[in-house]
Parts: C-alpha cells; sequence; structure tokens
C-alpha cells in the first residue's frame, strides 16, 4: 500500500481493518509522501477492525470527524471550489 501512495498523488487515504492502535508520524509521511494531511483513525477491537482515514490539507479543510464502533466519516469542504 505504501507504494501505492508514493506512486500516486492521491487526496484521500482510507484503510480499513489495520490492526493498528496507533501510528508514528514516519508511517503516515510515508502514506501522505511527506504531504500535509489531517489523519484520524479508529483502534481495533481486539484481533480485528481498525480504519485509517486522511485527507490532504492542500485539497480540502475538514469540516467534521465522526466515528462509532463500525464507521468513520469525514465531513470536507473542497479549497477549490467550496464545495462540501
Amino acid at each position: 500500500m505504501v507504494e501505492l501512495c508514493q506512486q500516486y498523488k492521491f487526496d484521500f487515504i482510507c484503510l480499513q481493518e489495520t490492526i493498528k492502535d496507533s501510528y508514528t508520524r514516519r508511517e503516515l509521511d510515508r502514506f501522505s509522501r511527506g504531504d500535509d494531511f489531517f489523519w484520524d483513525w479508529i483502534p481495533p477491537r481486539g484481533h480485528s477492525g481498525g480504519m485509517l482515514m486522511g485527507a490532504s490539507s492542500e485539497s480540502v479543510l475538514i469540516m467534521n470527524s465522526d466515528q462509532g464502533v463500525f464507521f468513520h466519516s469525514l465531513v470536507v469542504k473542497s479549497l477549490a471550489d467550496d464545495f462540501i
């Protein structure tokens, strides 16, 4: 996955079933190619689950982040045209 992220310039990254409790700045920078990203995640429950979401701060403004046991959502506003 890191190779794909480094090959392409994604504005959004969402990974599920990550099985990770937390991430280091270095790990997140590898996904975002060092670009400025908003990152948020849900830790796994036991040996399954976990979700990581990231959005480019150059493309969108994060209006709201919401998460529950089985969902994670971001409300974003496009910096190019103010579309929410």
